[in-house]
């Protein structure tokens, strides 16, 4: 059918001065998510020494956000393919906002804890929304880059959090933090409030008696030309949304997906718990490991940029399996290096750049390989994959350390389960092309 989008109403028009204000709000959003998470491990030192904690116990708060984070991303998510994007973004972007003041005024464990969970809860739906949200507005030349530059979003949150830390926890405790995180979300929430429309994609997606209307206003306010039909949009059959992703040809290349995202999110997470540990055993002070991991934050950056340049044009797979070729190399690199502080530091920052771009791309792969009533489901399952290899990345990284291997051994190992992720990837690309990417989808005509 000519009229059809199955990539989204947007993906063929010119990019708008609105549009880039709408990826910038989303990036700002991501910023904020980014300094939430980093809220509670800079408060943490704080907070043990005022209320006397045991580790076990901060443990314990911090797994509520993990266990928060995954629910969000599995199961609230998806409430945007059935309300719409913006109603459940802004939804969780104000109740982090409360729930960032109420902790800063928790009197105890079990307040915390909750309050937590409850965040963790909305920042794993705003990791899928917002993704959702930045791919729909932008057009097909700009939608990698938008994802990449929302993507630095949040390394850029959590440089902030480190700035908020060193400005705020001294002079005015640890409950600062999380009044100026919950200050910067308020400022989101406003400017999603009244400067974000509902995703043009989802309004086509619904299609009812008010759809040419709706969809008229939202393309007005960005600036676009107006339609005189609805376009037909490409929707998933059936109620069952998650398996969709799974009908027909598309399934086996669905599970190589997400098999690649939970091996990679294991080898992630364990880098993002293990690594400053890892350097500091191997020679460098904690300031020197503190340098590492301000320059590992600016590569990770580049890395989140240089992965949606070479996503353009429906590279998405290609790049990811570069930068997961390069991730084998980073990881080896790592393991035997010599201990010699700038080399050290300087593996450590490739390593993070390549670690980023693969999380980049494979979430890219999620949001193009798949029609728009079924995009939100898609990112949905990958952030909830990543969000189980949160959880046992780092029980995975102390039980290698347990077992005695040395840095040599330990990421001999993780560059082994990297090709993991790389084989799986270029079977998954197999697959895409010989089934359309939006096969077993019903077209709805104007």
């Amino acid at each position: 059918m000519s009229n059809a989008v199955p990539h989204g109403v947007l993906y063929d028009r010119p990019m708008t001065s609105m549009q880039f204000v709408i990826v910038a709000i989303c990036c700002l959003t991501n910023i904020s998510d980014g300094v939430d998470i980093a809220a509670l491990a800079f408060a943490a030192p704080v907070l043990v020494k005022d209320w006397g904690l045991r580790p076990a116990v901060l443990a314990t708060l911090f797994g509520a956000t993990a266990v928060g984070l995954a629910i969000g991303a599995f199961f609230v998510a998806q409430l945007a393919d059935r309300f719409g994007r913006r109603p459940v973004t802004l939804v969780a972007t104000g109740t982090i906002v409360l729930t960032m003041m109420l902790t800063a005024l928790a009197t105890s464990v079990p307040q915390l804890a909750a309050l937590r969970f409850t965040t963790g809860l909305c920042l794993g739906t705003l990791a899928v929304t917002l993704n959702v949200m930045v791919s729909e507005f932008a057009n097909a030349r700009w939608r990698n880059i938008s994802v990449a530059i929302l993507h630095s979003g949040f390394s850029i949150g959590t440089m902030v959090g480190g700035l908020f830390a060193a400005v705020l926890l001294m002079p005015f405790g640890w409950q600062s933090m999380f009044i100026a995180a919950g200050t910067l979300n308020a400022i989101a929430f406003v400017l999603i409030l009244f400067l974000l429309p509902e995703s043009p994609s989802f309004i086509v997606s619904r299609r009812d008696g008010r759809t040419l209307g709706r969809l008229n206003g939202v393309l007005s306010r960005l600036g676009q030309s107006q339609v005189t039909e609805v376009p037909a949009v490409a929707v998933a059959r059936g109620k069952a949304k998650v398996s969709a992703l799974l009908a027909g040809a598309r399934r086996n290349s669905t599970l190589l997906l997400w098999l690649s995202q939970f091996v990679f999110a294991v080898i992630s997470y364990l880098l993002l718990n293990w690594k400053p540990t890892v350097l500091v055993n191997a020679g460098l002070s904690p300031a020197q490991a503190g340098i590492a991991g301000l320059v590992s934050g600016i590569a990770g950056i580049a890395g989140h940029m240089v992965a949606g340049y070479l996503s353009r044009d429906g590279r998405e797979v290609r790049s990811t399996m570069i930068f997961l070729f390069m991730l084998c190399f980073a990881l080896l690199w790592l393991g035997l290096q010599p201990p010699m502080v700038g080399g050290l530091i300087l593996a450590a920052s490739f390593t993070s750049f390549c670690n980023v771009g693969v999380f980049t791309g494979l979430l890219l792969i999620g949001l193009t390989h798949y029609p728009a009533a079924v995009r939100t489901a898609s990112v949905a399952m990958l952030v909830g994959i990543a969000r189980l290899g949160a959880i046992s990345g780092p029980v995975f990284g102390g039980l290698l350390l347990e077992l005695g291997l040395g840095r040599d051994g330990m990421f001999i190992v993780l560059a082994s389960m990297a090709l993991v992720p790389l084989i799986a990837m270029y079977f998954a690309m197999m697959g895409w092309r010989r089934a359309p990417a939006h096969e077993d989808v019903a077209r709805v005509a104007a």
